[in-house]
């Protein structure tokens, strides 16, 4: 099912709503769903709203480590993101890439993903492929921030300075709403300054070295940026308002999508590059109630609903849009509990006195970095290495610290150089 209206139902249709109340900015609301019968179709009609790219991107819709920091890209270029599947494009891929007529097309992910068959229809197509992935989703993620900065800069070089913006790699809702935040991030119109995003693979234990964070809400370091929340949902908004903060967009528009599961909701970024426009998350078949009040006081005239009724159930949509109001829920009388007899009590053993413990050995509390050969500090989460004069050389934890003779050992370790 394409693009399509939704319109007001009558009250005898919506069961349990009722129609006599509502927001009152219902009637300033434009509600729009774009759905498909499923994930693949759905991005493809997320992408019959782009009458024409310069790149399409390609991701699996069987996981959703590579699509949601492709996210990032899709924004960055106004790019339609299709899904498909791993062995071979789903139906009507080929047609949409042909209808967009890019000048590349860029698979995000290895062979174990999308299989070299992606990479071979395409190119039968007569179309240009590049493949962006690395040995894992964080080698990746890294694949496409250098393609973001190759294509952004005017002078065919990576960008000479960057915002580093970490967010757990392991679950999909931060990651999904940052994307289009940091893909859209430009304030030179040169292209020299741009955001990436890079996945972490522990959300408690963030490296110390970003400029942003997306969740992580208790270990970030308070003179960083943290766009989080006590939930995914108030994540979102907190994304949202940055939007206006960072971006400085004053958008009438949201894309709204599931916050419990991921598929639809994957192809969603090129829709808030073209309209400037946060995604935010909604549960599939309740009402958020923060959300509501965000849309109310933001002045919202628009709501863009990616995925069909099992995304986000109709009626959940027509309340942000004030075209109906829930319910208010009847309290439920709680149960008199009846009264439990007492037990005998039992008799009390005597307790055995148990020999003093022993002190145990005070630790060493006077090791010091220069007590430790190596004058090269590496980080053992983060992979990064510091030499002496940079910022953390001396910040690391004694617990995450491994030394290095010189630079070349570390390089050979896997590790890189801090930027800062």
């Amino acid at each position: 099912m394409k693009l399509k209206k939704i319109i007001n139902f009558s009250l005898a249709t919506i069961l349990g709503f009722s129609f006599l109340g509502g927001i009152s900015h219902a009637d300033n609301i434009n509600l729009t769903r774009i759905e498909g019968q499923n994930r693949y179709e759905t991005s493809i009609n997320v992408s019959k709203q782009i009458a024409q790219s310069d790149c399409v991107l390609i991701a699996s819709g069987e996981g959703y480590a590579d699509a949601l920091i492709g996210g990032t890209l899709a924004s960055q270029e106004k790019a339609p993101l299709l899904l498909t599947e791993k062995s071979k494009l789903s139906k009507g891929i080929s047609s949409e890439i042909n209808r967009l007529n890019p000048k590349e097309v860029f698979i995000l992910g290895g062979e174990s993903t999308l299989s070299k068959n992606i990479e071979n229809e395409i190119s039968s197509l007569g179309f240009n492929v590049t493949r962006l992935a690395g040995q894992n989703r964080i080698e990746t993620a890294e694949k496409i921030a250098q393609q973001r900065l190759f294509i952004k800069s005017e002078t065919n070089k990576i960008a000479s300075t960057s915002i580093e913006a970490g967010v757990y790699g392991y679950n999909f809702p931060d990651a999904l709403v940052a994307g289009p935040l940091v893909g859209l991030y430009s304030p030179e119109k040169d292209g020299t300054e741009l955001a990436y995003l890079l996945p972490e693979g522990n959300k408690n234990n963030y490296s110390k070295e970003y400029n942003w964070y997306f969740g992580g809400y208790n270990n970030s370091p308070t003179d960083s940026s943290v766009f989080a929340g006590k939930n995914r949902y108030e994540t979102s908004i907190s994304v949202a308002n940055a939007f206006k903060n960072v971006l400085n967009k004053n958008f009438n528009t949201i894309i709204l999508v599931n916050g419990e599961n991921y598929p639809d909701a994957l192809s969603a970024s090129v829709l808030s590059a073209k309209y400037s426009a946060p995604i935010l998350l909604t549960p599939s078949k309740s009402v958020y109630q923060n959300l509501t009040s965000y849309i109310k006081n933001n002045n919202i005239k628009n709501i863009i609903v990616v995925g069909g009724n099992n995304s986000i159930n109709t009626n959940v949509a027509n309340i942000y849009a004030g075209k109906a109001i829930a319910p208010t829920p009847k309290p439920v009388p709680k149960p008199v509990p009846k009264p439990t007899p007492k037990p005998a009590p039992k008799p009390v053993p005597k307790p055995t006195p148990k020999p003093a413990p022993k002190p145990a050995p005070k630790p060493n509390i006077n090791v010091s970095y220069e007590t430790v050969s190596g004058r090269i500090h590496g980080n053992r989460n983060s992979k990064i290495y510091h030499v002496p004069g940079q910022r953390y050389y001396n910040r690391i934890k004694q617990e995450n610290l491994r030394f290095f003779n010189t630079e070349a050992e570390a390089i050979r370790a896997g590790y890189r150089k801090s930027k800062i």
